[in-house]
């Protein structure tokens, strides 16, 4: 570091420059970030800066140690309390060693009391409405006077930022059946799933000294990986990969190589995560683990496998060529076709022309086809709009959506904007005497004849199945708020088309702006749909 000249130099990672750009290497920000990362420290305010509402340094630090204080009550609870022994061991058997569990200060949240991480930060002298705001408890009613602990009876895992800063937790349920599996934090000023990755902060220099990051699904193949050497391993938080997470991680690294698991869910979350991370001109690859186990159990199983399959990665497109020849009958011309239409779905997301041209021609050997005339429909599918065909993609203008087709995807928008209130409205609206005072009072006298309380009780109860495409997202979204409304975010952002589904959401919302004018709207439609349905004789 010369003070003289203004100017710093790190000798491990060969990184060097003024102040700002010096910080940009080493945390991986770009300059805006390096910016509000200087003027933190040093106490100054920047509110100009952000086009978003400034949040005070103030706010910030007392979330920061709310959250610091709640990851150290959750560790104590590890190694304390009675109950947390048997979490211990399970853990243990897992194949983790106690150093391990220290390193990533594993914790545990008791389910006795409901509020006893509530308890402990009053005690800690931290405000009720900072608790509230750092989402590690919930209020219960409006004025929020119930309050209880987000996460009960789960084993704990802290996530830090990029800076190593402790800004959410992500809870596993240990009593089966209990839903979801995994519950993240509520986003809030200092956390946005969407925009983080797990174990950035200690994987970020071992990231840069081998040029690639490993990327697997869950905290504990992180700490799995990390206990077997490898450790340039990170994880999404309970979300999809996102077009902010590859641009986090593409400031350290331009080599990305995915570990998913090997079931459906694991090919399917794969496929989304390479055509995410294909604008960006990235090096990518995939891991193979034998036995299609993740990379806890092969950790578990031997170490030494884990490291030889990350070494072996094989780049995406030559993992997927080779896929088509398992996956598919390639020796009759259906086989064919659709081994080629699986491959040039992937293959029109890359950028670089070599490339293209290379796994082309390798396909055209694997199925007997000229190379020009797959150019050709490679040509046309890039001319279509999306890499992914989706059941609730609008249809083309020669295929209008019908007034009910509409309806049903507006009220699927509010229902995934809105939940709470949707749902316990919709209980309401059971009794049919309630459902014909609101229809009436929405002024739609010239169907008032229509209203019949037996089509209605019809209509009610299978309601799901009258929204025809958008029924099976409309069901899993009431099962699990049926289940548990916590962890809201985390399950939106796992469903399948969730591009596709979140602008449905951010369109009802842009519509919605008035919470009191939510029951009148979720009448409104729920009418419409009614009449456009059973009364109608559509269904």
């Amino acid at each position: 570091m010369s003070l003289e000249r203004q100017l710093a130099y790190c000798f491990s990672c060969h990184k060097g420059g003024d102040l700002f750009q010096f910080i940009q290497d080493i945390e991986g920000l770009d300059f805006r970030g390096a910016l509000e990362l200087l003027a933190e420290k040093a106490h100054i305010e920047l509110p100009k800066f952000s086009g978003k509402s400034a949040v005070s340094k103030d706010l910030k630090d007392r979330l920061k140690l709310i959250n610091r204080d709640a990851s150290k009550f959750f560790v104590q609870n590890l190694w304390t309390r009675g109950e947390a022994e048997k979490v211990v061991t399970y853990l243990l058997n897992r194949g983790l060693t106690e150093k391990i569990l220290k390193t990533f200060e594993i914790g545990f949240s008791p389910e006795e009391g409901q509020d006893g991480l509530y308890r402990h930060l009053l005690a800690e002298k931290h405000e009720k409405n900072d608790i509230l705001d750092s989402t590690v408890c919930l209020a219960r009613d409006s004025e929020s006077k119930d309050i209880v602990d987000r996460f009960r009876l789960r084993l704990m895992v802290p996530i830090e930022n990029a800076q190593g800063e402790t800004v959410g937790f992500g809870g596993r349920a240990l009593k089966k059946g209990v839903e979801p599996k995994y519950l993240n934090s509520a986003d809030y000023v200092l956390y946005n799933k969407s925009q983080i990755f797990y174990n950035l902060a200690k994987a970020k220099n071992s990231i840069r000294e081998k040029d690639f990051a490993v990327i697997v699904e869950g905290y504990f193949d992180v700490m799995a990986s990390w206990q077997a050497g490898v450790q340039n391993t990170v994880a999404t938080c309970g979300t999809a990969l996102t077009e902010e997470q590859v641009k986090l991680l593409k400031r350290y690294t331009g080599k990305f190589a995915f570990a998913f698991d090997a079931d459906k869910a694991g090919r399917a979350a794969l496929l989304r995560a390479i055509q995410t991370a294909q604008p960006f001109g990235l090096e990518l690859f995939v891991i193979t683990i034998p036995d299609g186990k993740d990379a806890a159990d092969t950790v578990k199983k031997d170490p030494k496998l884990w490291v030889d399959s990350v070494e072996a990665r094989t780049p995406y497109l030559d993992f997927f060529l080779e896929k088509i020849k398992v996956d598919f009958d390639l020796a009759g011309a259906q086989g064919k076709r659709q081994a080629s239409d699986f491959f040039l779905e992937i293959l029109k997301g890359t950028v670089h022309p070599v490339e293209r041209d290379h796994y082309l021609k390798e396909l055209s050997k694997l199925v007997g086809t000229p190379s020009a005339m797959l150019y050709d429909y490679l040509g046309e599918l890039k001319t279509q709009h999306g890499h992914r065909s989706s059941r609730l993609e609008k249809p083309s203008q020669a295929s209008p959506l019908s007034r009910r087709e509409r309806l049903a995807r507006y009220l699927l928008g509010l229902v995934l904007a809105f939940p709470a209130p949707f749902f316990k409205h919709f209980e309401t609206l059971a009794d049919f005497a309630v459902f014909e005072e609101k229809a009436r009072a929405l002024g739609l006298v010239q169907a008032f004849n229509k209203l019949d309380p037996e089509k209605y009780a019809a209509f009610y109860r299978d309601f799901p199945e009258l929204l025809g495409e958008e029924s099976s997202v409309y069901k899993q979204v009431r099962d699990h708020y049926n289940a548990q409304d916590t962890g809201w975010e985390d399950f939106l952002s796992g469903l399948e088309n969730g591009p596709e589904l979140q602008k449905l959401a951010m369109e009802a919302e842009v519509q919605n702006t008035d919470p009191e004018q939510l029951p009148q709207e979720f009448e409104k439609v729920l009418t419409n749909l009614y009449f456009e349905t059973i009364a109608n004789g559509t269904n």
